[in-house]
C-alpha cells in the first residue's frame, strides 16, 4: 500500500486560485460572436487527435481550457453548463440564453490582503452586481462547477438587469 503525501493546504489554495484565476481569464476571452458558429465540444478542440486531418499548434487559451477540463471535468460534462469559446464584447459573459453568467472580473488575493475592503469599495459603483460569495475562503476548496454557477447566479441576475 504506497500512501501519497498531501501537500500543505497554503500550497493546495494557491494551486487553487492559480487554476481558477487562468480558467476566469480563458472564459472571458472576449471576442465578436460570428453568427455561424457552434459550440465545439472539448475533445474536438484538442490539436492530439489526428481524426481531424488538421495540425495546428495549440494556443495558451487551448492549453487553459484543457487544464480547466482537467481541474473542473462537469465543467464539460453537460453542454448547457460549458461556456462557450467566446462572448459578445463588452457584454456580461453569459451564455445558454442568459441561464449562465460568469462575472467580468474575479478579485483574489491571500489572506488579509484586503482584498474585502477593495471589494466593498469597487461595489459602491452602481454598475457593478453586489455578490453573496465576497469571502476569502469562497475557492479554498474545489467544488464542481455547477457550485460555482449557482453561487454565482444572484450576481449574474442583478448584472442581467
Amino acid at each position: 500500500v504506497t500512501v501519497q503525501a498531501q501537500p500543505p493546504q497554503h500550497m493546495r489554495l494557491e494551486i487553487i486560485l492559480v487554476v481558477l484565476a487562468a480558467c476566469t481569464l480563458l472564459l472571458l476571452r472576449v471576442v465578436p460572436i460570428r453568427s455561424t458558429e457552434t459550440h465545439v465540444p472539448l475533445q474536438a478542440q484538442s490539436p492530439l487527435i489526428p481524426s481531424l486531418g488538421v495540425a495546428y499548434a495549440p494556443t495558451p487559451v487551448d492549453r487553459l481550457r484543457r487544464a480547466a477540463a482537467v481541474y473542473v471535468p462537469d465543467m464539460f460534462l453537460n453542454d448547457s453548463r460549458t461556456p462557450p469559446l467566446e462572448f459578445e464584447r463588452g457584454a456580461t459573459p453569459c451564455w445558454a440564453d442568459g441561464h449562465y453568467c460568469l462575472p467580468a472580473f474575479h478579485i483574489l488575493g491571500v489572506y488579509q490582503a484586503a482584498v474585502r475592503d477593495l471589494y466593498t469599495r469597487i461595489a459602491q459603483h452602481p454598475g457593478v452586481a453586489k455578490h453573496a460569495a465576497v469571502s476569502p475562503s469562497f475557492y479554498s476548496e474545489a467544488h464542481p462547477w455547477k457550485h460555482y454557477m449557482s453561487a454565482m447566479a444572484p450576481a449574474a441576475a442583478q448584472a442581467k438587469q
